[in-house]
């Protein structure tokens, strides 16, 4: 079963000002959670904030949430990891 990806309107925004290549890797990533977007490889659950998961991606972070009622990943944000978790 495959998901949909919904970003919210702060990651849209963060997403359309990276750099070409940095875009390019975080949609891959974002290709490859949609296959199966709790898989221990490529994410983990954030302790803080339950319900959330984040993705890895060299130095940047996706912050996203998993709704299984409509099949969606919500993206909640692309941050670098130094504001990822605070």
């Amino acid at each position: 079963m495959s998901y949909r990806v919904q970003l919210s309107l702060p990651a849209k925004k963060q997403l359309d000002r990276l750099d070409q290549v940095t875009a390019r890797r975080l949609n891959e990533r974002l290709k490859e959670l949609t296959f199966d977007p709790f898989s221990t490889r490529i994410s983990k659950v954030v302790k803080m904030e339950p319900g959330q998961r984040t993705s890895r991606v060299g130095d940047w972070r996706i912050i996203y949430r998993v709704h299984e009622s409509d099949n969606a990943i919500r993206v909640i944000a692309f941050l670098p990891r130094g504001k990822a978790y605070r």
